[in-house]
C-alpha cells in the first residue's frame, strides 16, 4: 500500500507537469498581414513537421489565444529561429509513388496559397513546402515565386524517368556564372544540396544572406551521475502449494547509483533524448514466519535504455519525462526460505517524470513490478519498487 500511494502521487506530478507544459509552448514572434501591418506577439511554436495551414498566437502572456490562417497573414516568424511565407503560387502535386506516375513529364500545376518555410533568405531566397509525402522547394527572386521542378514520370517501356527542369532554373535564374549544366547534375533535388547551392550563390551575388537551418539544434552527449533512493518490496507466492500463506518482506529504502548517458537528438528544439543508464541498486530484508526465518539479499546491475522528452520552462529549467527497458542482472543474490534459492535475472519497464535547473535534476520513477524468482515453476517472487533520483550533469 505504501508504494501504490507514491506511484500515485507520480501520477499527480505527471498531471501538473503537463498542465505547467501547456503554458509554456509561446514563443516570442511577429506576423504582417495582408494590410502589410506588423504584430509583435506570442506564436504556439509547434515545430510543423508539415507546413502549416494556421497558428496560434497570443498578443500578450496573459491574453486569449487566437488563430491566423494563411489566407489573412503574407509572414510569420519565431524568435529568428524560423520563418514563413504566405503566397499564392503555383504547385504541383504529383507524387512520386510508381502507382502514381504517368506518361506527362510536365508539372500539373495547380494554384494554392500555402505557408512557405524559408531555408535561405538573401538575394535567391530557397523556400520548402511538405505535406506528407510531398515535398517542393520554391525559388523567390525579385519578388516572384516559381517552384523548382523535379517530378517523375514513365517512359515508353513504363521504367522511371526524372524530370530535373530545377536544374535548368538555376543555371538561368541562380548563377553567378560560375556554374555550369554539367556542374548542375551534381546537385539533387535535396535539402542539404540546395541549401548549400544558395548560400554559394549568395555569398558570390553580395555576401549578405540568412541560413535559417543553421538555427536549428544540433546533437549532443552529455553525461550526469545519477545517485538517489529506491523504496521497494518483495511478497513470495507458492502456486504449487494453495495452503501456503504469501510471504510479503517489508517495504525498505536502500540506496541506489546510476550513471546516465544521454544523446540529445538534434530535432525539435532539443526535446528529445536517447538514454542509457547502467545502474547498482539492493534490497536486503527478513521476516520471521512461525518458527523460520526467511530472508531475502538482492544487489543488481540494471542496464536500461529509454527515450527522453523536455518541456522547457526557460532557458536553464525544463520539466522531463523518461521512459525506459531494460535488464537486471542479480550480483551475488539469494533468497531463503526453506533452502536457498537464486535470483533471475528480468527485465524492467519504468518510467518517471522529473524536473532539471542548470546541471541538477530530480526525478521520481516507478517500475513495473517484475518476477525475480522466474526461473522456478512454482515459485514467484514479485519485487515492486519507486525511486527518486539526484542526479548531477557532468558535461
Amino acid at each position: 500500500m505504501p508504494i501504490l500511494r507514491i506511484k500515485l502521487t507520480g501520477l499527480l506530478l505527471i498531471c501538473c507537469s503537463i498542465r505547467l507544459y501547456a503554458q509554456v509552448e509561446f514563443e516570442r514572434g511577429y506576423f504582417v498581414d495582408t494590410r502589410n501591418q506588423k504584430t509583435e506577439c506570442l506564436i504556439k511554436n509547434a515545430s510543423w513537421k508539415n507546413n502549416p495551414t494556421e497558428f496560434t498566437y497570443k498578443l500578450s502572456e496573459n491574453s486569449s489565444t487566437l488563430v491566423a490562417k494563411v489566407s489573412d497573414v503574407t509572414e510569420f516568424g519565431i524568435e529568428n529561429s524560423m520563418k514563413y511565407l504566405g503566397a499564392d503560387v503555383q504547385l504541383d502535386r504529383t507524387g512520386n509513388e510508381l502507382s502514381e506516375l504517368t506518361f506527362n513529364r510536365n508539372p500539373q500545376w495547380v494554384n494554392e496559397r500555402l505557408f512557405l518555410k524559408v531555408l535561405v533568405e538573401g538575394k535567391a531566397t530557397l523556400l520548402i513546402y511538405n505535406d506528407a509525402n510531398l515535398q517542393r522547394f520554391f525559388l523567390l527572386k525579385e519578388n516572384s515565386i516559381r517552384q523548382l521542378v523535379y517530378k517523375q514520370y514513365l517512359g515508353e517501356v513504363n521504367e522511371s524517368r526524372t524530370n530535373n527542369a530545377f536544374r535548368q532554373q538555376l543555371l538561368m535564374d541562380v548563377n553567378c556564372g560560375e556554374m555550369t549544366e554539367d556542374n548542375l547534375k551534381q546537385v539533387d533535388y535535396k535539402t542539404t544540396e540546395l541549401v548549400n547551392y544558395f548560400k554559394k550563390f549568395n555569398e558570390c551575388a553580395d555576401g549578405k544572406f540568412t541560413d535559417y537551418t543553421a538555427q536549428k539544434t544540433k546533437s549532443s552527449l552529455h553525461l550526469k551521475i545519477a545517485p538517489g533512493i529506491h523504496y521497494a518490496s518483495l511478497l513470495i507466492k507458492d502456486s504449487y502449494n494453495v495452503f501456503s500463506k504469501d510471504i510479503q518482506f517489508e517495504s525498505k529504502m536502500n540506496f541506489r547509483l546510476g550513471v546516465e548517458m544521454e544523446y540529445v537528438l538534434p530535432f525539435n528544439k532539443n526535446k528529445w533524448g536517447f538514454l542509457v543508464e547502467p545502474s547498482y541498486q539492493s534490497y536486503s530484508s527478513s521476516k520471521e514466519f512461525g518458527t523460520k526465518t526467511y530472508s531475502v539479499d538482492y544487489n543488481s546491475i540494471e542496464i536500461a535504455v529509454g527515450i527522453r522528452y523536455r518541456m522547457f520552462l526557460n532557458q536553464h529549467s525544463s520539466i522531463f519525462i523518461n521512459g525506459f527497458i531494460g535488464p537486471s542482472f542479480p550480483l551475488n543474490s539469494k533468497i531463503e526460505l526453506a533452502q536457498y534459492y537464486d535470483v533471475s535475472p528480468a527485465a524492467s519497464l519504468n518510467f518517471g517524470v522529473g524536473y532539471n535547473v542548470r546541471k541538477i535534476s530530480a526525478e521520481f520513477r516507478y517500475y513495473k513490478n517484475i518476477d525475480i524468482m522466474d526461473e522456478y515453476l512454482y515459485w514467484t517472487g514479485v519485487y515492486d519498487r519507486v525511486s527518486f533520483i539526484m542526479g548531477y550533469k557532468l558535461f
